[in-house]
């Protein structure tokens, strides 16, 4: 076997320039698909993880009713003692509590439907992209009672700047009609007029005031991890923290998300289809190049066997020649891929610049300025694992044709 492939070695290298020409092209097509991966699972990873800090986390504790039909009467009792015991399980970074309901803004201007988001400051100041958009006056803080931060299109619609008032309608927790005044203190522009239309932050205790929620209670909690691939391995581990509450269910952010959840899905559908025919056209190169290899070789073949050598020798050598070029091809690709996705792993991709300065948002939710490749060592080595195996799957058509040789006729 070590001399065979030290004859592969060398007759890759009787044609240098063809060698070459294959090997740049498995380069060309890994670089191209790490390159493209790399770039759409940071994109993805960013869609998702942004849709998760500025909604309900990862994994979001709700009751089980909730989805069906939303309502401030289907609350999480003691949201702060669940938040707290959920906050010691591994890979959790942090959690959010949340009140969340419906209603109506009004002003001199007019009146707009709106979706009410009690939160808690600190946490939304660290971990929600929201509060980084803001464009006039401030985010709130802990203290702020009777105050909201509003998006830029609802305060064009309702004509408010910060500082002025504006009074908010909606059904309690008994299903009663309150109305209270608040304060704008700030406005946030996301880029997307569904959030910036309709969004309004509060202090959560506000929250708890306007809708007379029990004392304690919210009506999700968020769980942020650290890791967005331990999801369904944390999922059964907060599941397990709800078994003796009956009402309470948890949900992973794809159910959560469906909007998300879809884009995804079709994203990866569609990069990977791209990727697919990209190394078709590379595959189809490496095995025009091995069978003319063969071709060309035909009376070497017949003269080694004609003088005692193996069948099998002989296709164990094409198969090493075919072995050498792809690890050379993938050498190159591989590094060279590594390299730009570990660059802009760090210093990443300035989607403004790219845009020419217009706000991106992708299935609702606002992508941050600057985009990440994803650098994943064991991605790296799937995708390098991948083209290695599919060049040695194609070379065994050039490699079941090396003993089809009639020798008289050959050498006749």
């Amino acid at each position: 076997m070590g001399q065979q492939f030290l004859l592969a070695w060398r007759s890759i290298w009787r044609q240098r320039r063809r060698t070459l020409i294959t090997v740049i092209s498995i380069a060309f097509g890994l670089f191209f698909v790490i390159a493209l991966t790399t770039l759409e699972e940071g994109v993805i990873r960013s869609v998702i993880n942004n849709g998760a800090e500025m909604q309900a986390g990862h994994i979001t504790i709700e009751h089980e009713e909730y989805r069906l039909a939303p309502s401030v009467s289907l609350v999480v009792p003691q949201a702060d003692e669940l938040a707290d015991e959920l906050e010691k399980l591994s890979s959790v970074e942090a959690t959010k509590i949340l009140i969340g309901g419906e209603g109506v803004a009004r002003s001199g201007a007019g009146a707009f439907g709106i979706v009410i988001a009690g939160v808690e400051p600190s946490i939304e100041r660290e971990r929600s992209p929201l509060a980084d958009k803001i464009v006039e006056g401030e985010y709130l803080d802990e203290t702020d009672a009777k105050r909201v931060v509003i998006g830029s299109v609802l305060a064009d619609r309702l004509n408010l700047k910060p500082g002025k008032k504006l009074v908010i309608a909606t059904n309690d927790f008994d299903g009663e009609l309150v109305e209270q005044l608040f304060r704008v203190k700030g406005i946030y522009r996301t880029g997307t007029d569904e959030i910036d239309g309709a969004l309004v932050h509060m202090q959560l205790a506000s929250a708890r005031d306007l809708f007379k929620l029990p004392s304690g209670s919210a009506t999700q909690i968020g769980v942020i991890l650290n890791d967005l691939g331990r999801v369904a391995s944390i999922l059964p581990q907060v599941e397990g923290r709800l078994a003796d509450q009956a009402a309470l269910s948890a949900h992973p952010w794809q159910t959560i998300m469906p909007g998300v959840a879809g884009y995804v899905v079709v994203e990866r559908s569609g990069y990977l289809i791209m990727e697919g025919f990209l190394i078709a056209l590379v595959l189809f190169t490496i095995l025009n190049t091995l069978l003319m290899s063969v071709t060309e070789r035909k009376k070497e073949f017949a003269t080694i066997l004609a003088l005692g050598g193996s069948k099998g020798a002989l296709r164990l050598q094409v198969f090493f020649e075919a072995a050498l070029i792809a690890l050379l091809g993938i050498l190159v690709g591989g590094l060279a891929g590594a390299y730009l996705a570990y660059y802009y792993s760090l210093e990443g991709i300035n989607l403004q610049e790219l845009s020419g300065g217009m706000d991106v948002d992708v299935a609702g939710v606002a992508l941050d300025t600057t985009i990440y490749t994803l650098f994943s060592v064991p991605l790296l080595l799937l995708l390098c694992g991948a083209m290695f195996i599919a060049t040695l799957i194609l070379s065994l058509v050039p490699v079941s044709r090396v003993g089809n040789v009639s020798i008289s006729t050959l050498l006749r």
